[in-house]
């Protein structure tokens, strides 16, 4: 299977003992996870097609520099989470040598340790690859990847002193690969995490022809959670309040208590445009990219959006799961598909006062035990109000989001409520494109 190769060779510099120079940057948004998109030695900016599993990219700054990133970060309580692409490798590498620049890879010769690891149609030059991009050839999960995968790879990175991995294309690794994944992350640190990239409901899928299960036995520690997002943005821009009901109650009924608590929770993600693209809603309508290169949403219209990425975050925040921002999102980056969406942090966001929203949600966050309630319900008041009720005991904390256009009245009784620092009680008025959220405790 063959398609058009997609490079992305493109760099505009950054690495990893850049984000140690700026820890107390994170430490001030909130973040105590640090989860870093493929940092393997690779030829694209993406790093999506290994060269070297065994080596962190130079231009990263080699193994070093991720040392020092672990050190630094544990001693503020901060922990790492690398990127397993486990499921392919780039052809410009060690293992395909596509280019036989490495004097050992499956093109090589038929006799190299790697050409059990693909599958070719045409020795050398058609073979099987992911979603038939061709510098992305996909591996074979036979018994020598395997152990490379589970008995180098991982040792190395966990013995480095990471704390897991976010595992690329989940759906398309076999049971017994995610089986021999998590127990070699779990041999080594056992409170170490391993979450899987999932799009839809992980507790039922069907992928390839196998019925995946990702929340039974010792496989994964949670997913991805996209539904949520989705539900999310929908409710936002065009207030169908039903749909996101549906979404939070669905996944409440089907994922175990601890599997939905450690849900990875974003607005946006390298593999989506960016948040303040999509509901500043002017999409792309096919330009070319030296058009969406430097298209922007006007300031009028970036304004209103930040009201509404506000509104969207702090929903995101009160729903189980962790939630997680992708870098430039606190600071309302904008960006259409790849490569715009993962362009540089730009040096004037880290005094951008917008990130100020992000940093009081999160601080309340830490340290309002609710947000960690079991129990749930969610439901719908009116056409665009949802409510949210999180319970522990007597305690209620209790979000009320209105994406209607007109304003909405609830009676509440006596409350804290947690944006404000105010006291309230009686008829309360959330305005129209508003979240608010309340503690409050049963007589």
């Amino acid at each position: 299977m063959r398609g058009d190769a997609f490079p992305n060779n493109t760099h505009f510099g950054g690495s990893l003992y850049g984000i140690v120079e700026r820890l107390d940057y994170l430490e001030s948004l909130g973040i105590n996870i640090i989860y870093l998109n493929p940092i393997f030695e690779a030829f694209s900016n993406h790093k999506y097609d290994t060269a070297d599993f065994l080596k962190v990219d130079r231009s990263f700054g080699g193994d070093d520099a991720l040392k020092t990133l672990v050190e630094r970060a544990h001693e503020r309580g901060m922990r790492v989470i690398l990127d397993g692409v486990f499921n392919h490798v780039g052809n410009d590498s060690v293992y395909f040598d596509a280019y036989h620049k490495y004097g050992n890879g499956a093109c090589v010769s038929k006799d190299s340790p790697y050409y059990k690891w693909f599958s070719f149609n045409e020795y050398p030059k058609t073979y099987e690859c992911w979603w038939g991009i061709t510098n992305l050839p996909r591996t074979v999960r036979c018994e020598e990847y395997v152990d490379f995968v589970t008995k180098q790879v991982i040792p190395k990175y966990m013995n480095m002193g990471v704390d897991g991995f976010r595992l690329d294309v989940a759906d398309e690794l076999e049971s017994d690969f995610l089986d021999a994944i998590t127990a070699s992350v779990k041999a080594i640190k056992p409170d170490a995490v391993v979450i899987g990239e999932v799009w839809e409901d992980a507790s039922n899928k069907i992928a390839y022809g196998e019925r995946k299960r990702y929340f039974r036995g010792r496989q994964l520690d949670s997913v991805t959670n996209y539904p949520f997002r989705n539900a999310i943005i929908d409710f936002v821009k065009y207030g169908n309040a039903d749909f996101l009901a549906d979404t939070v109650n669905t996944l409440y009924r089907n994922y175990p208590p601890h599997k939905l608590a450690s849900l990875m929770n974003f607005l946006g993600s390298h593999d989506t445009e960016r948040i303040t693209t999509v509901l500043g809603d002017e999409p792309d309508m096919g330009e070319e990219n030296a058009v969406l290169a430097v298209k922007r949403l006007s300031k009028e219209k970036l304004d209103a959006t930040k009201e509404l990425l506000k509104s969207a975050y702090l929903l995101l925040a009160t729903l189980p799961g962790v939630p997680c921002i992708y870098y430039g999102d606190e600071i309302a980056l904008e960006g259409y598909h790849d490569p715009f969406n993962r362009r540089p942090f730009p040096e004037s966001g880290f005094e951008d006062g917008f990130s100020d929203f992000f940093k009081k949600i999160n601080n309340i966050r830490k340290n309002e035990p609710l947000f960690g309630a079991d129990e749930l319900e969610c439901g719908v008041l009116t056409e665009g109000v949802l409510r949210v009720i999180r319970k522990k005991d007597r305690q209620r904390l209790v979000t009320i989001a209105n994406m209607s256009n007109n304003a909405y009245h609830i009676n509440i009784p006596e409350s804290y409520e947690l944006m404000t620092d105010a006291r309230v009680s009686g008829s309360i008025t959330v305005g129209k494109k508003q979240v608010r959220v309340f503690k409050t405790e049963e007589k």
